[in-house]
């Protein structure tokens, strides 16, 4: 006989109704919509590359780059430029969470905030009340920041490293109607599916599987995941590397037509040295891509899940992939449970433009899982603690 399924339990957040996860939409411009929807990957890597991407936009390369200016301090985009891929390079991300006192929240909020390590910090509805993604380039680094991080708190933290990755894969649409969770479009190239054209969400379950499964050799677990001890051959940086990672994990400039001139300036290389290097860090997968990175909650999509399911260990290999492929999860990972507290294996973010959009979503996970499912949740971010991406 199958468990009864655990209800959902977590307590609401006080303030949540004026919280930034509940923002209107930011009102667009024709050109920063378009924008948005097309540069979140595949930025030139040339020598004027604003020029040639405003080509594409039938704007100039100044216009470009002071309309990116614009909304990245409107907070439209959180950044632009390079993404990386830190266990491409060796290191680690691992997700955690704070139980955190609710008189001491914005204290907290300040102790963790203030590690580089802390990458992006949500506030969501849960007795774990505060989640957060660590990056360190080591996975010594991991384990340094997690006891710095109690040390500075005085609470537990409940760390939650991945164990298998389903899919990650994500292209926001101004507007925030449209599925997000879909495979990029040089992703899909390079996974055989060429009837993909550019900008062109994979459509249905079953493309997005084939798309999965020919990129990672099974729908399981590949490369581009795994932890540095798995025994899987990972891309070669060069001592040179890091201090051209370190230029740009914080953008690129737009002060200038000649953003790769200005990395070669401070770091005493030549322009073509850097775009070649780039260019391989990119084909390697340890930059994953090079674009703007919308604030989803500002273009649209106001509303996201942290969907979380107590799946059988003997159907998580089988399901798990099922459940990356479907056209709404943009992240889909199997967990450490942290029993008592914690019963859930398998995570699978869902976003949408209402709470019912994304509660329907996880109904929907819930629904494909079956009696291989004992329990789930949805935790619902209420607030973005922080969000400055990978920091080495």
């Amino acid at each position: 006989m199958p468990q009864a399924e655990s209800a959902p339990k977590h307590p609401q957040t006080p303030g949540t109704a004026s919280s930034d996860a509940r923002r209107q939409a930011a009102e667009l411009t024709a050109l920063e919509a378009s924008i948005v929807n097309t540069l979140q990957g595949d930025f030139p890597l040339t020598h004027r590359p604003f020029d040639v991407a405003g080509q594409r936009l039938d704007i100039s390369g100044k216009q470009l780059r002071s309309t990116i200016a614009s909304l990245l301090e409107r907070k439209v985009l959180t950044r632009f430029g390079p993404l990386f891929q830190i266990e491409r390079m060796g290191g680690q991300f691992v997700l955690a969470a704070l139980q955190v006192p609710e008189e001491r929240y914005d204290e907290v909020t300040a102790q963790v905030n203030a590690f580089d390590a802390v990458a992006h910090n949500y506030r969501r509805e849960h007795a774990l009340n505060m989640w957060f993604v660590l990056a360190t380039s080591t996975p010594a680094g991991m384990q340094q920041a997690i006891a710095d991080i109690e040390q500075a708190t005085g609470l537990p933290v409940h760390a939650f490293p991945k164990l298998e990755e389903y899919f990650v894969g994500m292209r926001f649409t101004v507007g925030g109607e449209q599925p997000v969770g879909v495979v990029a479009p040089a992703d899909a190239l390079e996974a055989g599916n060429a009837r993909n054209a550019p900008g062109t969400a994979i459509q249905g379950v079953a493309d997005k599987l084939d798309a999965i499964r020919a990129d990672d050799g099974a729908g399981a677990q590949s490369d581009a995941s795994a932890p540095p001890d798995s025994g899987v051959a990972v891309p070669t940086l060069h001592d040179e590397d890091w201090p051209l990672i370190r230029a740009c994990q914080a953008g690129l400039a737009l002060d200038t037509d000649t953003p790769y001139a200005t990395l070669a300036s401070q770091l005493g290389w030549t322009e073509d040295r850097v775009l070649q290097r780039l260019q391989e860090l990119l084909d390697a997968g340890i930059i994953r891509r090079i674009g703007v990175v919308p604030n989803h909650y500002a273009i649209g999509y106001r509303f996201n899940a942290m969907g979380v399911f107590d799946v059988d260990d003997a159907a998580i290999a089988r399901l798990g992939p099922q459940v990356g492929a479907l056209d709404f999860v943009t992240h889909c990972y199997r967990r450490p449970r942290d029993l008592p507290l914690w019963p859930y294996n398998l995570f699978a973010m869902c976003h949408g433009s209402s709470r019912e959009a994304v509660l329907q979503q996880i109904a929907q996970v819930r629904a494909l899982l079956g009696t291989d499912c004992r329990g789930h949740d949805a935790l619902f971010s209420t607030r973005i603690l922080k969000k400055s991406g990978l920091r080495v």
